[in-house]
């Protein structure tokens, strides 16, 4: 889902302020009606870290304990962190698109989670985790789990066909190159050889292009440096 420029305050706020302003209960959504006791912003980590880490939406645990990733998709997370050479208590700030955990379905006896529709992003990824990742003072990179929060960052379908371990930026956050992943519920579901080899190449690719290099060759990798 895209987003327009001009529905989004382009001056730099203070992060402190905006983390404050945030941290109440939300009822921008037929989300928060699930959830009445939501706690508005669900999230860990760092917001003066360099990294941020988005992924979808949270889930059960996510929701009761008010932070992200720490099910079991979090623990295959922190996994790969290691390998990246990143520690998410420092290094990084971990949200999602949306701050309420969707609906659930029964799909084959087994309760699925659903994916966050389009007026549900729209109620909160602008003015919540956009509001944050435009605020925070030392961000230099985002690194995206799973293909929704890809595809609402970037405003383009994403997919693990063009989009895995690869670098992207979008205008809604200016000189932040984007690494897209897989979702770590993605590898668990269903593990494979393949997959792991597949993601594990993927994480010595962004050891390589960022924690060696940093951001200045990753843009000029994109074509977005202004040299």
């Amino acid at each position: 889902m895209a987003f327009k420029l001009f529905d989004i305050v382009e001056d730099k706020e203070d992060i402190n302020e905006v983390m404050r302003d945030l941290s109440t209960t939300c009822t921008d959504c037929r989300l928060s009606a699930l959830h009445p006791d939501n706690r508005g912003l669900i999230w860990r980590g760092s917001v003066n870290g360099r990294i941020a880490i988005v992924g979808e939406a949270p889930g059960d645990k996510e929701t009761e304990r008010g932070a992200p990733l720490v099910g079991p998709s979090g623990q295959e997370f922190e996994r790969w962190a290691s390998l990246m050479k990143i520690d998410t208590t420092k290094d990084c700030f971990l949200s999602n698109v949306v701050q309420c955990q969707p609906q659930k379905q029964l799909v084959k006896g087994k309760w699925s989670q659903d994916a966050p529709d389009s007026k549900e992003l729209g109620a909160c990824f602008p003015n919540r985790l956009l509001r944050i990742l435009k605020a925070m003072p030392n961000l230099e990179v985002i690194i995206t789990l799973g293909w929704v929060a890809a595809s609402t960052l970037l405003g383009e379908p994403a997919s693990t066909k063009t989009h895995e371990g690869q670098w992207f930026v979008s205008d809604l956050v200016p000189k932040v190159p984007i690494f897209c992943l897989v979702h770590p519920s993605f590898i668990l579901r269903e593990p494979s050889i393949e997959k792991t080899k597949a993601l594990e190449y993927h994480l010595m690719l962004f050891n390589r292009e960022y924690v060696d290099d940093r951001t200045a060759k990753i843009l000029d990798i994109v074509g977005q440096n202004d040299s």
